[in-house]
């Protein structure tokens, strides 16, 4: 064989081995993403639960309460003003809402393998930083 089949087949061999590790570390993105999405939806729930019972604490009467509306959405509604946040698990992001306001985060594997929760930016959010924020915001709006 010559010098330049050589070449070429080791260069295209090298490119099928690049192909496939990108393939399996894919395939390993998308496994941890199925498996630990729910966990991290929980957590967040979670999250907001306790920063509304927080505020309830804080303001002596209910200002704020979490309505469960299926497995994968809940809302937040202001008591007696209807202004009622919702909140998303769709596909690989969760997305927020409430009036003309929205945002979204995406759920992205980390560089140490574990499942975050990033905006547009790609910057890295913990569940409570996420309900901490969504919900002064939202207050603060309504006033």
């Amino acid at each position: 064989m010559s010098e330049w089949a050589e070449k070429v087949i080791s260069h295209r061999k090298a490119e099928l081995e690049k192909q496939e590790l990108q393939d399996r570390a894919l395939v390993e993105k998308q496994r941890i993403k199925r498996e630990f999405a729910p966990v991290v939806w929980r957590n967040l729930r979670n999250a907001f639960q306790l920063r509304c019972e927080e505020l309830n604490r804080a303001n002596g009467s209910k200002l704020v309460e979490l309505a469960e509306k299926n497995p994968r959405e809940f809302s937040v509604r202001i008591v007696g003003q209807g202004v009622e946040l919702a909140v998303v698990h769709q596909n690989e992001t969760i997305q927020y809402s409430y009036g003309s306001v929205s945002g979204a985060y995406s759920f992205s594997v980390g560089k140490d393998g574990s499942l975050e929760l990033v905006d547009a930016s790609r910057y890295s959010f913990t569940a409570d930083y996420i309900a901490q924020e969504v919900l002064g915001e939202l207050l603060r709006r309504v006033g």
